[in-house]
């Protein structure tokens, strides 16, 4: 007789695809399966799962992440508002690939009058879509868009209808399939479908793919699209704008930009702008068919060469590369001149985390408009990232007893980095509307707040945030934080218990919960947050040398 047993099964962790983050997670590095699973479906194509971390949720198609609401933002924003700032005809837009859908939800906004139809071939990623729907704002059910259950390239062969606009966002082309999105015989068949002077935009991984790999699919799709206009979002993501005919922005792209407030102010937020011209920062530069210095080599469906090569560099840190090519291709992304442009540059690159980039750009910037603050803002924190705090006094100095609440917060962390302790104080008292600070700033602020003591003032933003936001799971979680640190830990648990309820997959939050517990004599009750926190955020010292403590008991 043979023994049978049930295997303990752990869908968090067999969610996770292990050729694309193994190397990760053999060295102890959590973060590809970090937060908490939301959703988990068995789809006909593909395993399709939702984590959230903190506020972030992240879509994933067999374990590989493909769409968030943190960092992929900028991309899947852009991405949708480029085809709208070239192209006005009216007429129907397609798409490959649903995502997050929040690229196809700018889209459906921008060029409400006109139809967008949405080509998805696995039907458990528009089932996740309900969990993104506050980015989204649930664009499967809108008027004007049609969801297509189907692989996008089969659908195209079948159509007979003409587009003024097809954008392809595919997942990276080192996935099983995908490759095939990125050939000569795809961008025909496109070309194909769009009307004469339609745009065709196409996304380019910068990371984890070769630049000679990079270069092929610009020559593919400049064989069959003789003009292009190239963009990126962050340093890792490359747009390209594509056509038959010669490219340029629509005279009024300024106003289209900025005509609907509630979304000008996401996209300046999620591409750190302060106004529509330093969107141009993020422009690359014209390209047409008959450059130079491309690859010699085309991937077509007979000769698949991306398919088999892109695998290549799955482990390898391809960016900074990638980015040494196209800043000697593209000289004109490099000459940009006025100072709020290249702060806005700086801005960016901070983001994508090339750190030495960003201090080339916003040292011009601030040699540019030193009477800017945004401009010294954009500079003195890209010097703060660096550690000098001296300077950074120095250049902000003059803006303190303005109105511009993130100056006062950088001199601040500035002053206690110097161990001026009453000039920190009285920079972090000088931060107006502290409440109405975005999330990170507002982290920031009250962290800094209770590291000087002042525990009475920050109960009182978090407070007055919480009356005029509502209570979100961060304002608990400082309630908690500062309870806790004023030695209030009963009332420190009931804050913490409040701001999971409101979000389970907070894990300092699920830390701290347990923290407060163990002060209080009362590890059992400790024991399920501390485990939660080590299966969804990795190892913590102190949470491991408790656990073994209760295992001995």
């Amino acid at each position: 007789m043979l023994p049978v047993w049930k295997a303990d099964w752990s869908s968090d962790l067999a969610s996770v695809c292990v050729a694309v983050y193994g190397q990760q997670l053999a060295e102890g590095d959590n973060k590809a399966r970090a937060g908490g699973l939301i959703f988990e479906e068995d789809g006909v194509n593909a395993h399709v799962t939702v984590r959230q971390a903190y506020e972030h949720r992240f879509l994933q198609v067999n374990g590989k992440a493909d769409a968030s609401t943190g960092a992929d933002m900028s991309t899947q924003l852009l991405f949708g508002l480029l085809p709208t700032l070239y192209h006005t005809e009216p007429g129907p837009t397609f798409m490959v690939g649903y995502g997050s859908g929040v690229t196809a939800r700018i889209i459906a906004e921008e060029r409400d009058k006109d139809i967008l139809e949405v080509a998805e071939i696995e039907e458990a990623v528009v089932n996740a879509g309900h969990l993104f729907a506050d980015v989204n704002h649930s664009v499967e059910n809108m008027p004007n868009v049609r969801m297509i259950r189907n692989d996008a390239r089969n659908y195209l062969a079948g159509a007979d209808k003409l587009y003024e606009s097809i954008v392809s966002e595919p997942s990276n082309p080192w996935l099983a399939g995908i490759a095939g999105l990125f050939t000569t015989e795809f961008y025909q068949l496109a070309r194909a479908h769009l009307k004469e002077g339609g745009v065709f935009v196409q996304w380019i991984q910068m990371y984890s793919l070769s630049p000679e790999n990079t270069r092929m699919i610009m020559r593919t799709l400049l064989d069959v699209f003789p003009h292009a206009e190239v963009w990126e979002s962050i340093p890792m993501d490359l747009i390209i704008v594509a056509s038959d005919k010669p490219l340029k922005l629509t005279d009024d792209w300024r106003q289209r930009l900025t005509r609907n407030p509630e979304r000008w102010q996401e996209y300046a937020g999620r591409l750190w702008l302060n106004s529509p011209d330093e969107l141009l920062a993020h422009r690359r530069g014209s390209i047409s068919q008959d450059v130079e210095g491309l690859s010699e080599r085309r991937n077509t469906d007979n000769r698949p060469r991306l398919e088999f090569t892109a695998p290549w560099s799955l482990y390898e840190d391809t960016v900074i590369a990638n980015q040494q090519w196209l800043r000697e291709f593209f000289p004109a992304g490099e000459s940009l001149k006025e100072g709020s442009l290249q702060a806005a540059k700086a801005r960016y690159l901070t983001k994508g985390g090339l750190v030495e980039d960003a201090d080339r750009w916003s040292k011009l910037a601030f040699e540019s408009a030193p009477d800017d603050p945004e401009v010294a803002l954009t500079r003195a924190e890209n010097l703060f990232a660096k550690g000098d705090a001296r300077t950074v006094i120095q250049m902000l100095r003059p803006w303190k007893e303005g109105s511009h609440p993130r100056i006062n917060l950088l001199l601040a962390q500035a002053y206690a980095a110097s161990n001026q302790s009453y000039e920190a104080q009285s920079s972090l008292r000088s931060v107006s509307d502290a409440h109405a600070l975005s999330g990170t700033d507002y982290q920031v602020w009250c962290e800094l707040a209770m590291t000087m003591g002042l525990f009475e003032m920050a109960a009182a933003v978090t407070e007055k945030r919480a009356a005029e936001q509502g209570h979100s799971f961060r304002t608990k979680h400082y309630a908690g934080v500062i309870a806790y640190r004023q030695g209030h830990v009963d009332e420190a648990v009931k804050y913490f218990k409040q701001s999971l309820e409101i979000n389970p997959n907070s894990g300092v939050t699920m830390a701290y919960l347990g923290h407060a517990l163990w002060k209080l004599g009362r590890p059992k009750e400790a024991e399920p947050y501390y485990r939660d926190f080590i299966k969804n955020w990795g190892d913590n010292a102190t949470i491991q040398e408790r656990l073994r403590q209760l295992e001995s008991l």
